[in-house]
């Protein structure tokens, strides 16, 4: 009895377990499609959306930080293409836990080729010293957290700050 039930407990999992990876797709694939073409000014909303969220709002420079690398590409695409800024002008730094610092060329290099930047556009690696608390699957594929900056970039920052002050002020009046 008890092992049956155990086995009817793990064919249960596994068909919820299913069936909340095929909904995934399913909204996964609807979102692509509704998204698929997006305007300029929804580009531009996007990006003004995730400055406001991970976007530095103080000082006088563009500065970025996200670990997802779809993201960071979003945000250089709209940099860009909407706000003029030259892929020559971006610099970077990577923050990887102390226990990564063997990978440290690795990582570099990886971000380098996802962002199609060169490896000379990245400055000092920040390592970080305080215990994982996150496990990873496969460790060789723990990237770090970049900082994406853009040199000379303080008129950037007020017109990426005013943006922000238009976009919550027609939303919120």
């Amino acid at each position: 009895m008890i092992a049956g039930g155990y086995k009817g407990r793990l064919a249960g999992a596994k068909f919820q377990k299913e069936k909340r990876l095929a909904r995934i797709d399913y909204f996964e694939g609807l979102g692509t499609e509704e998204l698929k073409n997006i305007t300029p000014k929804e580009l531009l909303l996007a990006g003004i959306g995730l400055y406001l969220g991970e976007g530095n709002k103080k000082g006088n420079g563009f500065q970025f930080t996200n670990s997802n690398p779809d993201i960071i590409k979003l945000v250089m695409k709209w940099s860009e293409n909407l706000l003029g800024v030259d892929r020559k002008d971006f610099y970077c730094n990577i923050l990887i836990n102390i226990s990564h610092k063997h990978r440290e060329n690795s990582v570099k290099k990886t971000w380098s080729n996802i962002l199609k930047i060169p490896k000379d556009q990245f400055r000092k690696t920040v390592f970080i010293k305080s215990a994982h608390k996150k496990t990873f699957e496969n460790p060789d594929l723990y990237l770090g957290t970049l900082i994406l900056r853009v040199k000379k970039s303080s008129d950037l920052q007020y017109r990426i700050l005013g943006l922000m002050k238009g976009l919550l002020y027609s939303v919120n009046r």
